[in-house]
């Protein structure tokens, strides 16, 4: 399931719909595999076409959704999903303020790895560039802060 970190393998991957299904799938796809379709998902969005067919898949609500996951592994993945995602202005507009409370929240649980950390991390980092989302990650985190 997984494509070729090989920017060639995602190429092809790419020219033959994968993010399409991908999309479609992940959905659907038992907890235990939901993290594999997810990272294959993340690395074809390392292609700006990759990306561009996410974008047009409305990849964005399946990403929001395993933010949500009872699995640390999927919201880790979905994490790094949605930070290859957000990528251009308009995608941090739109996934802004669903996504800021499961990042911050996963930045402030003990029970979810480093790594899971990291990649919530890189959520954020991708989303505040955008000076509407900062202001609303600083409103959310601060809530979460004094609740």
């Amino acid at each position: 399931l997984l494509p070729s970190r090989r920017p060639e393998g995602c190429r092809a991957l790419v020219g033959a719909g994968a993010a399409k299904v991908l999309v479609e799938r992940i959905s659907n796809e038992p907890i235990e595999l939901q993290a594999t379709a997810l990272e294959a998902l993340r690395l074809l969005m390392a292609q700006p076409a990759g990306l561009e067919d996410c974008i047009r898949e409305d990849a964005l609500p399946s990403l929001l959704l395993r933010l949500e996951s009872p699995a640390a592994e999927v919201r880790k993945q979905a994490a790094l999903a949605l930070a290859a995602f957000t990528a251009h202005t308009p995608e941090k507009i739109q996934a802004g303020a669903a996504a800021l409370p499961p990042l911050l929240s996963m930045l402030a649980s003990g029970d979810c790895s480093v790594t899971a950390r990291c990649a919530a991390s890189a959520a954020l980092m991708s989303l505040t560039t955008e000076t509407g989302c900062k202001r609303a990650a600083a409103e959310v985190g601060g809530a979460m802060v004094l609740s």
